[in-house]
């Protein structure tokens, strides 16, 4: 009898070894997580930050729709609806609609008398710029708050506007004060502010060559 129980307890001792190293009858160890244990769930983390994590295939590319959480993501432009002095920021429907209503061809606007060949070192090509009343009366120093200006840009005849840009100042600032938003053939180029994406890399850097405040032309 106490052969058949020292039996037993050196079996039991080798069962808890097996268990301890992770073995079983099916090789799979009872500690080991299961696939994608400890992972985020599929979209919940873009990447996961596990380098051990699978990859997350419903996960979008950087910048491509991605989470807000992501740091690549840019910021959403600014909305605002606008006024008849003010353009409108955000959505590039409303910043279209906006422009069709046509308020920066009226009332205390100031526009240049006809379109012209572009000024150096304006990409834009034939054009013509209007000022609202808040940037077309400023004197010395960087324009205040609510300036605005639209470019209307025209084919190569000089007849037809393919295009606009458009550009408001919305805080006290730098690059990050202005909105920038610019379409050709409702192709949307830039929408946004000046310290990131195309709004940045096209708009701004070229306008920060301006003899003021980012703003090369104002239409008195």
């Amino acid at each position: 009898m106490h052969k058949d129980l020292h039996l037993l307890l050196q079996a039991t001792a080798v069962i808890a070894a097996l268990a301890i190293s992770g073995c079983s009858s099916d090789n799979t160890s009872a500690s080991t997580p299961g696939p994608d244990a400890g992972c985020p769930a599929k979209d919940g983390g873009c990447p996961a930050k596990d380098g051990g994590c699978p990859a997350e295939a419903g996960c979008p590319a950087k910048d491509g729709g991605c989470p807000a959480a992501d740091a690549g993501c840019p910021a959403a432009p600014p909305a605002n609806a606008g006024t008849s002095d003010l353009p409108a920021t955000g959505p590039d429907a409303d910043v279209r609609a906006w422009l069709a209503k046509g308020d920066y061809k009226t009332g205390a606007w100031k526009c240049e008398a006809a379109p012209h060949a572009a000024r150096s070192p304006s990409p834009h090509g034939i054009n013509r710029i209007c000022s609202n009343a808040t940037l077309s009366a400023h004197g010395s120093g960087q324009y205040p708050v609510g300036s605005a200006g639209v470019k209307e840009l025209y084919d190569q005849a000089g007849t037809n506007v393919i295009g606009h840009a458009v550009y408001r100042k919305l805080k006290a600032g730098a690059a990050e004060s202005w909105y920038w938003w610019e379409d050709i053939s409702n192709s949307t180029v830039a929408n946004g502010t000046g310290d990131q994406g195309a709004a940045k890399s096209i708009c701004a850097s070229c306008h920060m060559g301006a003899p003021n405040d980012f703003v090369f032309t104002q239409v008195k």
